[in-house]
């Protein structure tokens, strides 16, 4: 069986999913679901494009139970950036995730860049879509996913700086 989606929205859908299973799945308030698609509308299309040198042409925003994921569309692949944002994350579940990555290939590296906060780099590399780097980087309690195909990881570096405030 193949998949329809991208190596990068395969990443991010896997975090997800074990973050799910390792968590009491609960009801999203309405408040949740409020900041999760500020965060998306705060990081606008033009924030993304400017930063990361693209174009992006549509914004797609997915809320599931304490997990947001904006989708940013360049060119065909409609998967080419994301900024996944998990509330409810502790140290545990963070470290899960990055040994979840290493298992997948994804090379979890420490990105000291982000001090006093936990975080760590992944690269993936796809024939279609060429390497994939991503930030992930714990807030308190709020885990940050950061990522973009056919970028520069200082470029996505520098996104994720742009979005950590948001949170």
């Amino acid at each position: 069986m193949t998949s329809k989606f991208s190596p990068l929205a395969a990443v991010a859908m896997a975090m997800g999913s074990l973050a799910a299973g390792l968590i009491v799945p609960t009801v999203m308030s309405a408040t949740s679901a409020s900041a999760a698609s500020t965060l998306c509308s705060k990081v606008s299309m033009a924030k993304v494009s400017s930063t990361l040198g693209v174009k992006v042409t549509k914004l797609t925003t997915v809320i599931n139970g304490n997990v947001a994921v904006c989708w940013y569309k360049v060119g065909a692949n409609p998967h080419a950036i994301f900024v996944r944002s998990q509330t409810r994350v502790n140290i545990g579940v963070f470290n899960l995730n990055r040994a979840m990555a290493k298992r997948q290939g994804e090379k979890p590296v420490t990105d000291k860049h982000f001090a006093p906060y936990s975080a760590y780099s992944t690269s993936l590399s796809s024939p279609t879509y060429g390497y994939t780097f991503s930030v992930t980087i714990l807030k308190k309690s709020t885990e940050l996913d950061v990522g973009a195909a056919n970028s520069k990881l200082p470029k996505v570096e520098a996104f994720a700086k742009k979005v950590l405030p948001l949170l």
